[in-house]
C-alpha cells in the first residue's frame, strides 16, 4: 500500500463540507474532533482539517498542527472497512501538541469510526 495523501484524497468541495456539518456524525479525541459522513460513490476516503484561528493566532503555528494531522492520517490510513468517507478534522486543543500526541488520537478516532 502507499502511504500517500494524493489530490483525490483531498476534501475541496464547499457543498459537501456543508452536508458535513449538517448531517454528519462526529466523535472526539482531544485534541482532535472528527466530523465524517459516509460517500455514494468514490475510490478513496476525502480529508481536509481545520485549526482554528482563534486558538492559534499565527498561520505558522495552523499549518504546523495541519501538517501533524495530515501526516498522522497518511501514515494511518484506513484500510478497507471504512473508505468511502469524507472526513473533516477540527484541532480543538489551545496549546501546541508533539506529532506522537496527534498520532494516537487519530488512530483512537479511526478506531472509533468503524
Amino acid at each position: 500500500m502507499y502511504q500517500t495523501l494524493g489530490k483525490n484524497e483531498r476534501l475541496k468541495q464547499r457543498d459537501l463540507i456543508e452536508k458535513i456539518f449538517k448531517n454528519g456524525k462526529s466523535v472526539k479525541s482531544f485534541p482532535l474532533k472528527l466530523l465524517y459522513i459516509p460517500l455514494p460513490k468514490s475510490l478513496f476516503s476525502k480529508m481536509t482539517v481545520s485549526v482554528p484561528k482563534r486558538n492559534f493566532k499565527k498561520a505558522v503555528d495552523r499549518n504546523r498542527l495541519k501538517r501533524l494531522v495530515r501526516e498522522a492520517y497518511r501514515k494511518n490510513k484506513p484500510v478497507g472497512s471504512i473508505d468511502n468517507y469524507a472526513l473533516f478534522f477540527i484541532f480543538m486543543g489551545r496549546q501546541k501538541v508533539d506529532y506522537n500526541t496527534v498520532e494516537y488520537n487519530l488512530k483512537s478516532l479511526l478506531r472509533k469510526l468503524d
